[in-house]
């Protein structure tokens, strides 16, 4: 839908790092909260339900730059558009698994939206994903934070040229 007007439409502003899923520990929301802290130029956009939910609505309440956009579901026209948006919007599409996760089609969700992902290498990330689209890493939090200073404020040039390639990947 185009980056800057879908964050014109959802009223964002500056750098957009995105969460969608499951708001668990083991799927990376917590390194995102803990990396929201650090990098107060930096917008964090959590979409999503579970155990995490209420901490990230209170963190939302306390940092101007971490946002909880509630449960949207895919099976609702309307809030599927909306995810939409929110994907399209993204600068950078994170979930950083501390498990074997398997195929997500959150993955292609994002990359059909033109927004690369942040993730860990583990599971089957490694198999369906490559270093054209994605940053793969170690899921720890110096490396979220690391992954996040290099792809969102050291080398633009970089995460353009990953965004140009997520579409056609995702189609492929």
């Amino acid at each position: 839908l185009g980056r800057e007007k879908s964050k014109r439409k959802l009223k964002l502003s500056g750098k957009v790092v995105l969460f969608v899923g499951r708001m668990i520990e083991k799927k990376g929301a917590g390194f995102l909260l803990k990396s929201a802290n650090n990098f107060r130029d930096i917008l964090f956009v959590f979409i999503g339900d579970g155990p995490m939910r209420q901490e990230i609505e209170n963190k939302a309440k306390k940092l101007k730059n971490v946002i909880y956009a509630g449960k949207l579901m895919q099976n609702k026209p309307e809030e599927l558009d909306k995810l939409v948006d929110y994907y399209s919007a993204a600068d950078v599409f994170a979930t950083i698994p501390t498990y074997d996760e398997g195929f997500g089609a959150v993955y292609l969700e994002a990359l059909g939206c033109g927004t690369p992902i942040l993730c860990s290498d583990k599971g089957s990330l490694p198999t369906f994903l490559d270093d054209t689209v994605a940053k793969m890493i170690k899921p720890t939090q110096e490396n979220v934070n690391s992954a996040i200073q290099e792809l969102l404020i050291k080398n633009s040039k970089t995460l353009e040229k990953m965004q140009n390639n997520c579409r056609k990947f995702a189609e492929e």
